[in-house]
């Protein structure tokens, strides 16, 4: 049996996949403090300290696995985003989408708007543009057009970057290799964007009244970074 968590009330969707994590999360505790019970009882005192002195080495491990799929992570989103139907911005345009909001979601290339159309296929309210937003007259120009036709924006969703769909990747050159251009540029897509577009929609939320602006960020750059994506990584 599947339940599909993009469809229906998402308030009720995430508490029914919550609770049950909730639940086990307590049981499991209560098996620790069992386990920690018989273990002090039955063994030894001094069987009990060697597991806790041993938990350090454990978290240890459990960071260096952490750090490893973190890499992944840059390989997975190089395949699922730039307007993937697979990707997070497509998913939160679906969620917009179920709330009953009219979503415009914009790419670089016209695979945007097969997305749209499967959005729209779905009951959403989406429209599909094409933009470079690394372009800021595009910007204003389609900050411009959205607000004509619709005469107010609500929320903005700042999803766009590291990989844009026709245009090749960068070399991952190290640091003290990489050119002044690739800094810039990978600075620009990944920085300037989100810069771009909320600096446009400020005026028209505040006019309004209202405005809620999320930015998607990643583990890379607050938390690790990865050899060659300096710049990647100082943007985020």
């Amino acid at each position: 049996m599947t339940n599909d968590m993009t469809k229906g009330s998402p308030i009720k969707l995430i508490l029914s996949f919550m609770v049950p994590l909730l639940i086990g999360n307590i049981f499991q505790q209560f098996y620790n403090m069992a386990d920690t019970i018989i273990v002090g009882r039955t063994i030894s005192v001094e069987a009990l300290a060697a597991v806790g002195a041993t938990g350090s080495i454990s978290f240890l491990i459990v960071g260096f696995v952490q750090g490893v799929t973190s890499g992944f992570a840059v390989i997975t989103a190089q395949r699922f985003g730039a307007g993937s139907e697979n990707g997070i911005g497509f998913q939160t345009a679906r969620i917009l989408g179920i709330l009953g909001g009219t979503v415009i979601i914009v790419s670089t290339t016209d695979r945007i708007l097969k997305r749209a159309e499967e959005l729209r296929a779905e009951g959403a309210d989406v429209k599909g543009l094409i933009a470079d937003l690394m372009d800021r007259q595009a910007v204003q120009r389609l900050t411009k057009d959205i607000m004509d036709e619709y005469g107010r924006i609500d929320v903005l969703v700042n999803n766009a970057g590291m990989v844009q769909t026709g245009v090749s990747e960068d070399e991952f050159d190290t640091f003290e290799e990489m050119s002044y251009e690739s800094w810039d540029h990978d600075i620009a897509r990944n920085l300037d964007i989100p810069f771009n577009v909320t600096k446009e929609v400020l005026g028209p939320m505040k006019k309004s009244g209202y405005g809620r602006i999320v930015n998607t960020s990643s583990v890379t750059g607050p938390v690790v970074s990865n050899p060659g994506e300096a710049s990647y990584s100082a943007a985020k």
